[in-house]
């Protein structure tokens, strides 16, 4: 009921979130993002918890999903430059 005008500002936020997470070497599978969800599954080398620690450490909040499974949500509180922010440490995370 509330923000409703601007729900399509975290939907393409979040489809761009998951553009950046696709060319990620970490990241095995993005699932198709119809809302502000990206779900994503980490590849079995590298463990979901410790990326997460990762995250935290540069005051990105993600949730664990399931087995190896990951998910952010783009809601009222994210921005573009909040965005650009986590594409650039995701990057840096190439290397873990």
């Amino acid at each position: 009921e509330h923000h409703v005008d601007r729900l399509h500002d975290d939907h393409r936020r979040a489809r761009q979130l998951a553009q950046a997470l696709q060319a990620r070497p970490y990241v095995a599978e993005v699932l198709p993002v119809e809302t502000n969800l990206v779900i994503f599954r980490m590849h079995d080398t590298h463990p979901a918890e410790e990326f997460l620690a990762r995250l935290e450490q540069h005051h990105i909040k993600a949730s664990i999903f399931g087995p190896q499974t990951i998910r952010f949500v783009t809601h009222l509180d994210v921005d573009d430059a909040m965005l650009g922010r986590a594409e650039q440490v995701l990057q840096q995370l190439d290397h873990i």
